[in-house]
């Protein structure tokens, strides 16, 4: 970098002095009679340089991530009478109906492999009743899911009860009875071991349904929420 310099310019007013002195001390210093400065360019300093530096580092980290889609399906295929409604005392339905398109829940994980988990949800009349809603149970009272043994006659659900599994459309043998608690939701099998999911891997799905062998409530139309979670 050019340095850039400061002018100066110093006028100074000489002291009149005798003429006889000035003649006797020819080449006197010229600061005996008074003193002129011209500045030249002064230098300023640079900044010091600096002695190290750094680099600004981002890293982008990969979302885990699930869909599962359709997000609705309304039980059908039913066993015992109407097959477009449940029927009592436990009657049996699937959802979706095989009869429709999708006739299955395609559930896709993301870009991050890991493990699906699965949760299922009581059974709620339209008024939200919470003393009447069927509570999901498992046909062996073995606890898992969170359930209860189901209190029927051979252990089928009892009184507002309701027995719901996640079932591997392409394997019918590989099913999972839900609960309120999260499990391993074993249609995804990627490395032979139970829900591990490579990434972007995707199975279809279907719900089963055992009915309640009664019902307290007088509705007509039940509702639940079953879901998917991508884990490590």
């Amino acid at each position: 970098m050019v340095a850039r310099g400061l002018s100066i310019r110093v006028r100074v007013i000489r002291r009149q002095r005798p003429r006889s002195l000035f003649s006797r001390r020819p080449g006197a210093i010229a600061g005996a009679l008074g003193l002129a400065v011209v500045a030249g360019l002064v230098p300023i300093v640079s900044a010091q340089a600096q002695d190290s530096g750094g680099v600004n580092v981002t890293v982008n980290t990969a979302v885990r991530s699930i869909s599962v889609t359709p997000s609705s399906a309304t039980y059908g295929d039913c066993s015992g009478g109407s097959a477009d409604a449940l029927n009592f005392p436990n009657g049996e339905c699937r959802a979706p109906s095989s009869q429709v398109v999708p006739a299955s829940i395609t559930v896709a994980n993301g870009p991050v492999s890991g493990h699906v988990n699965v949760t299922g949800a009581s059974f709620f009349g339209l008024d939200m009743d919470t003393n009447s809603q069927w509570q999901l149970c498992n046909t062996i009272d073995n606890g898992l899911g969170g359930n209860p043994g189901c209190t029927g006659a051979s252990g089928v659900p009892g009184q507002n009860q309701a027995h719901e599994s996640a079932v591997h459309a392409a394997n019918t043998l590989s099913q999972i009875a839900l609960g309120t608690a999260a499990q391993c939701d074993n249609a995804f099998v990627g490395d032979n071991s139970g829900c591990t999911a490579s990434a972007n891997q995707s199975e279809q799905e279907y719900l089963s349904l055992v009915g309640p062998s009664s019902t307290t409530n007088p509705t007509s139309t039940f509702s639940t929420t079953v879901t998917w979670t991508a884990v490590p």
